[in-house]
């Protein structure tokens, strides 16, 4: 077996299996495959595209790379969430506290923030003051067994040649592609113990990355299938991302958010897709006969207070200073905040994401380098979203940065998100498809 024969399999079209995958994946991580042939790889992939035999092989190959948490002893199922990601993606922290306090264990394992985007689920908890993210197994497990949810950064050595593949798959332009993406998600999380899935799986306008409906509901098929033939329970949703979800990105600002959603009174569409989210989690369980009844206990929990209490529980337990749980203002503000106001009547008709995303880095809320440094305080908050009306000078939305400079590069690149039209547009669903 050669790496040559390997690739120039896969550059014609032809299905690899699992042999040669290991060859390929282990050689590389012990350096004798360069970067070069690994990145060959990549790219012919991404052209001609795992099937799911091929995925499901080079899931298990991923999986074998490095070591796996064991939570056997925490009782199960142990379900956990995963997101394609997208501006303002901040529904692990509400919903892990909400089916935690259904009865199901529903830890939040997250590997740190990637160039060009903002960061993720712990480094938002991390915000409060005190709190650890860093855990060791031993004390990760404890916290699920007696909490029930856990936020925690990944242990060292899971899926250990990953990160290596992630920055090839992004220097190569080999991101955008199903089959790699499902291995990269999946073998983490199998990895990290996790007994089921619930996926999220993004839609929206392909201008801004996003994909299509029919390509996303095809890849969550996908992710599904690939899923059960690991044994797993899944579950995904097909979810509309053609603006931010919720008001606020960056750190603190969605931190902010989250609290303010588990004391229910948080945006419509964060708090919609955190009930049906937790609801598909505790169907997935077991745990009810029909969906309707996960729905209306899910939305009972974040109303009556149990998932605030859960999270409150969390926060403690991991070290965190408990009063901003329920007084948000305690975690300060940052020091430079401007408004954006809009220079004509109408109505938002769409918020470019893409242009979102380029303020949000350039106000330091996301990490433009790998070794960039964060603006925890930094972001921005949206006042008007698609569909709303709005007069000359209101405010459109709000920046968050350290100093005026940062906040005017982030107005300037704001205000290109920002379409004002004279028609409201059609509005779309939140929940696409549930794919199971």
């Amino acid at each position: 077996m050669d790496a040559l024969t390997i690739l120039d399999r896969k550059r014609r079209g032809g299905r690899l299996g699992r042999e040669e995958l290991a060859f390929m994946v282990g050689g590389y991580q012990r350096g004798e495959i360069p970067d070069y042939q690994m990145a060959a790889l990549l790219m012919a992939v991404a052209i001609h595209e795992l099937d799911v035999d091929e995925a499901s092989h080079l899931t298990a190959v991923l999986v074998a790379s490095g070591r796996r948490l064991d939570l056997s002893g925490v009782p199960g199922p142990v379900l956990t969430r995963r997101s394609t990601g997208g501006a303002g993606e901040k529904l692990d922290l509400i919903v892990a506290p909400l089916v935690a306090a259904l009865g199901v264990a529903f830890p939040v394992i997250a590997v740190p923030g990637i160039v060009g985007h903002t960061e993720g689920s712990a480094e938002k908890l991390a915000v409060i003051p005190g709190l650890r993210t860093e855990l060791a197994e031993p004390e990760l497990i404890a916290v699920l067994r007696e909490v029930g949810t856990v936020v925690a950064r990944q242990p060292a050595g899971i899926v250990a040649v990953d990160h290596a593949l992630f920055e090839l798959r992004r220097l190569t332009a080999s991101l955008k592609t199903t089959g790699l993406t499902t291995c990269s998600i999946l073998s983490k999380k199998f990895a990290e113990g996790a007994d089921g899935l619930v996926l999220d799986v993004k839609t929206g306008d392909p201008r801004a990355g996003m994909r299509p409906l029919l390509e996303a509901e095809g890849m969550a098929r996908f992710m599904v299938e690939v899923g059960r033939r690991f044994g797993r329970r899944m579950v995904a949703l097909v979810t509309e991302l053609s603006q931010p979800l919720g008001r606020g990105i960056g750190l603190l600002p969605e931190l902010r958010e989250v609290l303010l959603t588990l004391q229910g009174q948080g945006p419509d569409d964060v708090t919609e897709l955190a009930i049906e989210t937790a609801a598909q989690a505790v169907a997935l369980a077991g745990r009810v006969a029909e969906i309707g009844q996960a729905r209306d206990l899910s939305a009972r929990a974040l109303k009556d207070g149990s998932a605030l209490a859960r999270f409150r529980a969390m926060v403690a337990r991991q070290g965190g200073e408990g009063r901003v749980v329920d007084d948000p203002g305690l975690l300060g503000v940052a020091p430079v905040r401007e408004l954006l106001r809009a220079e004509t009547d109408g109505v938002v008709s769409a918020i470019g994401l893409d242009a979102v995303e380029r303020a949000t880095l350039l106000l330091g809320a996301g990490r433009e380098a790998a070794v960039a440094r964060v603006d925890p305080r930094a972001g921005l908050m949206l006042h008007a979203k698609v569909g709303d009306a709005v007069r000359r000078g209101e405010p459109l939305a709000e920046v968050h940065a350290e100093s005026s400079e940062r906040a005017g590069l982030g107005l300037v690149a704001l205000r290109d998100a920002y379409v004002i039209g004279h028609d409201r547009p059609a509005p779309r669903p939140l929940v696409h498809r549930v794919v199971q």
